[in-house]
């Protein structure tokens, strides 16, 4: 992991932003936060994270679509994209198989985890 990774996180819970935000800060992480489903394409493709941390239970947010949307933007077929939810393991990893994400990480595991989380997917 280097400065210049960055990290969006879109989660309408602003305690559980504040959270991963200033865990993924304290070693480096470049953080950028937004905290309703609307515009998250545009978003991430002016912001080009190399994650986007995604709670899927938040209202007004058809996790279908706005996956179908990511996977079609050409600007971010290197994202990876992690489910990032209060949802039970087994029911996470379900929304995460169905729509293709890298990876989910649920927040019962202690959100400052996010990070060991995270830096595994730069594991050689």
């Amino acid at each position: 992991m280097s400065n210049s990774t960055k990290v969006l996180i879109v989660d309408g819970n602003v305690l559980d932003v504040l959270s991963a935000e200033d865990a993924l800060s304290d070693v480096g992480y470049n953080v950028k936060k937004l905290t309703s489903p609307n515009g998250v394409i545009a978003k991430a493709e002016y912001e080009m994270p190399d994650f986007l941390m995604l709670d899927i239970n938040m209202p007004r947010l058809d996790v279908g679509v706005l996956m179908n949307n990511l996977a079609e933007s050409r600007m971010l077929v290197n994202v990876v994209v992690v489910l990032f939810s209060d949802m039970k393991s087994a029911d996470l990893r379900d929304v995460c198989i169905k729509h293709n994400a890298h990876g989910y990480f649920c927040k019962a595991k202690g959100i400052p985890r996010i990070v060991t989380f995270l830096e595994e997917f730069y594991e050689d």
